[in-house]
């Protein structure tokens, strides 16, 4: 369960409070329906609506870029690659695919194989390299 924000009494799912402030009001459909919560700061970093989102770092000259950014979240000290893993977000499901990165994907504690789509739950934990975050996913 996220934590609450203290002025709306809604769960904190975003480290944005622009986005906290319309999940306040009723009715409202909040435009992501997972997190992925960095576990050394606290911060959630949303992924709005469904797709595909691509987790990784920024170096170099490199011509595709991730489409979240982890690099400050020290993403090259702990071994992060440039594309590491992407999760895709459906209806019905949420998976992670390892994209054969340099140090490896894992899902609770086990490694996934790289190219494999590995389905997630709420709070499972991802070791990207050394970078551990928390995928956080939000019901209906």
């Amino acid at each position: 369960m996220p934590p609450v924000d203290r002025i709306t009494s809604a769960p904190c799912w975003s480290a944005y409070p622009v986005e906290l402030a319309h999940m306040a009001q009723p009715g409202f459909a909040p435009y992501f329906t997972a997190a992925v919560q960095i576990l050394s700061t606290g911060e959630q970093i949303p992924l709005p609506g469904g797709g595909e989102f691509t987790l990784g770092r920024v170096g170099g000259n490199q011509p595709v870029l991730p489409n979240i950014d982890l690099t400050p979240f020290r993403a090259y000290e702990t071994g992060v690659s440039r594309l590491h893993a992407t999760i895709l977000l459906e209806k019905e499901k949420v998976e992670i695919v390892d994209l054969g990165s340099a140090n490896g994907t894992q899902v609770n504690g086990q490694r996934i194989a790289a190219h494999d789509p590995y389905p997630l739950k709420d709070g499972d934990i991802l070791s990207l390299g050394k970078l551990e975050v928390r995928i956080l996913i939000r019901e209906g």
